[in-house]
């Protein structure tokens, strides 16, 4: 048989389960996470960066590698990002590509040759995946414009 004292714990502490019950459903719910629009535009927000030397293939009299993008989204844990990027005409090389990379260009004109020697030619609205470890030239034949998705693993992603 229960004793009264433990009949009285129980019935109190259903009240208090149905109280919170009664008070969390007069607050409005969390905000849901807002749809992000990815438009292309690059703004004075900006970041400008330049690739390192060893990057730029030799013999280039206008590239010296510096390129503009601007994060449009990124995930809390820094593991997916999309950003819009755009660079003047310029060869890019790599021996070593250092995440998956997801590409859709919106202008511009680029032939990618990878260490096999094969090429690849791509515009406007084509799309492409680099992945990691990539070896060849990227030659932005024009000024060019992407939007890319870098996929970096959660081991590297970078923690703030």
């Amino acid at each position: 048989m229960t004793s009264p004292g433990v009949k009285l714990a129980a019935i109190s502490a259903m009240g208090i389960v149905l109280a919170g019950a009664a008070l969390s459903a007069d607050r409005p719910p969390a905000a849901a996470p807002a749809i992000v629009e990815v438009d292309g535009r690059i703004g004075i927000g900006a970041l400008r960066g330049k690739y390192p030397p060893e990057m730029v293939a030799p013999g280039q009299k206008r590239f010296d590698g510096a390129y503009r993008e601007a994060v449009a989204f990124s995930t809390g844990d820094k593991q997916y990002s999309v950003r819009v990027w755009e660079s003047g005409p310029g060869i890019l090389k790599t021996d070593d590509y250092p995440y998956d990379e997801y590409c859709l260009i919106l202008s511009g004109r680029l032939r990618i040759t990878n260490a096999s020697g094969s090429t690849q030619e791509f515009g406007p609205g084509d799309s492409f995946v680099i992945p990691k470890g990539w070896r060849g030239t990227w030659d932005m034949r024009t000024r060019m414009k992407k939007i890319y998705i870098d996929l970096i693993p959660a081991s590297a992603a970078p923690r703030e």
